[in-house]
């Protein structure tokens, strides 16, 4: 009946929606891991810098 067809398709766009949901959280995931690696490489860098900073004897000013 009409009913059972209503239920249907809230049930169809509540799994499309769930569906979405999920591969948002995936991007979303994907891109905390990307940036966690961006940053991690940053530090890397930051460290080396100082490293060779130390090495070279020259101080490292923050530029403003």
């Amino acid at each position: 009946g009409v009913y059972s067809d209503k239920s249907q398709q809230q049930s169809r766009e509540v799994a499309r929606a769930a569906q979405d949901i999920a591969g948002q959280e995936t991007q979303l995931h994907a891109a905390r891991e990307h940036t966690a690696g961006q940053l991690a490489s940053l530090s890397q860098l930051g460290q080396q810098l100082q490293n060779l900073s130390a090495q070279f004897g020259a101080p490292v000013a923050p530029k403003e």
